[in-house]
């Protein structure tokens, strides 16, 4: 059958006997999906070994997930740094965020597939050492980085912030390892509709970073755009120029501290269609304005366009040739603001984006380097008739359009947020000491909020609300970080009076306050080392 469907990309639907291609959602009742010629694997978005579809809690205090759960989740290491999350979309091809790979300043490089390696098949962020993963996991290496044209123009804004990577050799599929499929249709799941992200995300230890050893998950409900605006809205005027067309929203508005957070970067928001019975990629975790609350996801529908033409083999990596002849820039580089050729011509001809403006000279910049005091354009016609704010404390000036937007801009003061320039509705925001408004929600919630202080964790006087905990210096923190051997409360009261398992095999306690588990291998067992890692007053590591 014919179909005038997006791309390469067919839906049939069948209702009352007729088949109709591309029909709305509201009238869907089995859907059929047909993939294009070019992906080796037919069927996508299935789960042999597991099929629990009870709600579960979200990544940060989320759940551990179980082997063959996110089938098509896959762990991408870099030379040793972090790891970020992936979705397998063909048995050879993943998908993941752009700024994963892609720095922005100082070098605007874009990391060689050389130097990447890609897991599938584990629960783990590292080296495998769990039972089942030394006997499901396979390793791939990467031939191919491709990532989105836009993406480096407007990285500022995180839009476009996807890429696709090629594998050396395909996946061997099975229990462990399975495909997602790709959502086709761009209101095929409605606002409200639970859907899931899994990661390795971020989550504190006495105020320290620490990343899950254990891919984690959570359910997030879809927000339509008008809910997401709103959202951002409420949080600064900086976070609402960051909802565009490219995005979609995710998560809850309540404060209760459940969502994706640092590192969870790259994995697949999915959401499970009923009829078609099949899990479809609907967003890729990109960013957020706070943990554990409603997350921005790169909107899969609009990235079509350049999957079509990427798995196709439309699209190459080539180097740019500048018109001269003679000098040769990363694809990536072309028109992407900043001129790289000796005659410009990357820069010259290039079609600006709604994002951007063009300047006298023809080069597209980004709207928010308009007015900002710096030669962005080169010949200065991106600082033409502009309004300036300058700085307290070292006379800098910044542009008018930056001041109370939420973010501290002035280098070395915060005049630019003072309390008394920029009006703050105590209603329903917290008064941050020397620095911008918080939603109210953010006070008490067991996350320092505010830039320069931690006042909104401090006088917390009132109950903690249901399912936080009340630690004894009045912060709150969720009840799931409670006797789980982690330091959540400054204090550490979270850890106190709990009946714990023993540490496992090859670990020891520090004791008696912190109750850390050290593991034996990376960590030795004595005075200097346990008055380090553990609480002030912890002279003694006991091994089990």
């Amino acid at each position: 059958m014919a179909s005038s469907c997006v791309l390469g990309f067919m839906v049939h639907i069948m209702f009352l006997g007729v088949s109709s291609a591309c029909a709305p959602t509201s009238v869907r009742s089995n859907l059929q999906i047909t993939r294009p010629s070019y992906f080796k694997v037919r069927e996508c978005g299935q789960r042999p070994l597991y099929q629990d579809m009870r709600r579960r809690k979200r990544v940060t205090n989320g759940d551990e997930a179980r082997i063959g759960q996110w089938p098509w989740h896959v762990n991408i290491q870099e030379n040793g740094r972090p790891p970020c999350s992936g979705v397998l979309i063909d048995s050879d091809w993943v998908v993941t965020a752009a700024h994963c790979f892609y720095d922005k300043w100082p070098k605007r490089k874009l990391a060689t597939a050389a130097d990447l390696t890609v897991t599938a098949g584990t629960l783990n962020s590292g080296a495998d050492s769990s039972p089942h993963s030394k006997t499901t996991a396979e390793v791939r290496l990467v031939t191919d980085v491709f990532m989105h044209p836009l993406h480096a123009a407007e990285s500022s804004l995180d839009n476009y912030d996807f890429i696709i990577l090629k594998l050396a050799e395909p996946f061997i599929l099975g229990p462990y390892i399975q495909t997602a499929c790709i959502q086709i249709e761009d209101d095929a799941f409605e606002p409200g509709a639970e859907c899931y992200a899994a990661g390795w995300g971020q989550y504190y230890i006495s105020n320290t970073e620490h990343s899950s050893d254990s891919l984690q998950y959570s359910s997030v409900p879809l927000l339509s755009q008008t809910e997401c605006k709103s959202y951002a809205r409420n949080v600064s005027r900086y976070q609402l120029s960051l909802v565009t067309d490219q995005k979609l929203c995710a998560g809850v508005w309540n404060g209760d501290n459940y969502g994706p957070c640092k590192g969870d970067s790259g994995g697949a928001l999915v959401c499970y269609e009923n009829t078609s019975r099949s899990w479809f990629v609907t967003g890729v975790v990109s960013h957020g304005p706070k943990c554990g609350e409603v997350g921005f996801y790169t909107k899969v529908y609009a990235m079509l366009a350049f999957v079509d033409k990427v798995l196709s083999g439309g699209f190459t990596n080539d180097n740019y040739t500048c018109s001269d002849g003679i000098g040769k820039i990363p694809v990536e580089r072309k028109c992407d603001g900043e001129p790289d050729c000796a005659d410009d011509s990357d820069e010259t001809h290039c079609e600006c984006t709604e994002n951007q403006f063009q300047c006298d000279n023809g080069i597209c910049q980004m709207l928010a380097h308009r007015c900002d005091t710096k030669n962005d354009c080169g010949d200065l016609s991106d600082e033409v008739d502009c309004e300036y704010f300058q700085c307290h404390s070292n006379q800098e000036n910044i542009s008018k359009n930056q001041v109370c937007d939420g973010v501290i801009d002035c280098k070395n003061d915060t005049s630019d947020e003072d309390p008394d320039l920029c009006e703050c509705n105590t209603s329903s925001h917290f008064q941050c000491p020397n620095g911008p408004c918080i939603p109210l929600s953010w006070t008490c919630d067991g996350q320092e909020d505010c830039i320069t202080t931690d006042m909104d964790e401090v006088n917390c006087t009132t109950a903690c609300r249901e399912g936080y905990f009340a630690c004894n210096n009045g912060k709150c923190t969720h009840t799931s970080n409670r006797c789980d051997r982690g330091h959540d409360c400054d204090d550490r009261s979270d850890e106190l009076n709990c009946n714990l398992d023993p540490c496992p095999e090859g670990t020891a306690e520090c004791g008696p306050i912190s109750k850390d588990c050290l593991n034996l291998t990376m960590f030795s067992c004595d005075r200097e080392t346990t008055e380090s890692l553990c609480h002030s007053g912890d002279t003694t590591c006991l091994s089990y």
